[in-house]
């Protein structure tokens, strides 16, 4: 069984998604004792990436009165801890439970975006950026399979870019025929630009231009 082998596409760009391992073919040791392996892998290819530094902390309830306590009660030590990944891109935790949050902190390797499990990957979408393998009957541990995305799948890299992108939309070609000399910024950059239209320090317009792979939307209106 393998994932990816499909091919995704928009108005914006088309792209074919590799075909990655299955992480169920590739079991760690089976353990009788608790714990949380979150193994972090190459968004596109799976390979594994060691020496990435993961961090576990265990889920809390929090009130307004009392603020936040550990759904369950473990020492101090046992709450939160940090690894790196190992040959095998895995982080292996012994824990009292498997009520744990994780998340896969700086400095990612070079070549890859800062982790986010909420990346908008669009028409380069070819699999989940948070996986969790099911577990091996009533095997007591939770494996977690945690993607990099690398830095080339983004396709819009410079504001240039973005405002051309921006400009194209159909509404926005419109607006603009009756409101020329509005010249458009470009904000933010990474994963997402925001193109803008002000006059002075008031917006006109906004358009969302994903970076991976070159979509576009309004997303503000506001009247003259």
């Amino acid at each position: 069984m393998v994932l990816g082998a499909l091919v995704c596409g928009s108005a914006a760009t088309t792209f074919a998604c590799p075909t990655v391992p299955d992480p169920a073919a590739a079991p760690p040791p089976p353990s009788r004792k608790p714990r949380i392996i979150v193994e972090v892998v190459d968004y596109l290819t799976g390979k594994p990436l060691p020496g990435v530094t993961v961090q576990i902390t265990h889920d809390q309830t929090c009130t307004r009165d009392a603020g936040c306590t550990p759904t369950h009660r473990h020492r101090a030590g046992m709450l939160a801890m940090a690894k790196k990944t190992d040959a095998r891109g895995r982080a292996t935790f012994a824990v009292p439970d498997l009520d744990y949050g994780f998340h896969v902190s700086g400095p990612v390797p070079s070549g890859y975006l800062d982790y986010s499990s909420t990346y908008q990957l669009g028409a380069q979408a070819c699999h989940e950026l948070v996986r969790e393998v099911p577990r091996r009957g009533r095997e007591p541990t939770r494996r977690t399979i945690a993607s990099l995305v690398p830095a080339t799948m983004l396709t819009v890299t410079t504001p240039d870019q973005a405002i051309a992108i921006a400009e194209a939309v159909g509404e926005i070609q419109t607006w603009r025929a009756s409101h020329p000399g509005i010249t458009p910024t470009a904000r933010g950059g990474g994963s997402a630009w925001q193109v803008v239209w002000a006059v002075g320090d008031r917006t006109k317009r906004q358009v969302h231009v994903n970076a991976f792979d070159g979509s576009a939307s309004v997303s503000g209106r506001w009247t003259d």
